[in-house]
């Protein structure tokens, strides 16, 4: 399976602005398959996973 992801971080007259991106595509046909009922299991974890990841980002700025 081939994964990216992506972080950026950019300031403006505003504040800060903090840019994440994840992509996955499994690259054959077994993985493919077992990609639907994986991706529906981890959708939930992932996403619970990243949101503490940006609030744990936010808490580490906001404290400077």
């Amino acid at each position: 399976m081939g994964y990216r992801s992506s972080l950026s971080i950019s300031e403006s007259s505003g504040g800060i602005t903090l840019t994440s991106s994840h992509d996955s595509k499994p690259q054959g046909i077994v993985a493919k398959l077992l990609s639907i009922p994986m991706g529906l299991l981890f959708k939930g974890v992932a996403k619970k996973a990243l949101l503490q990841d940006l609030n744990d980002i936010k808490a580490a700025v906001e404290q400077k």
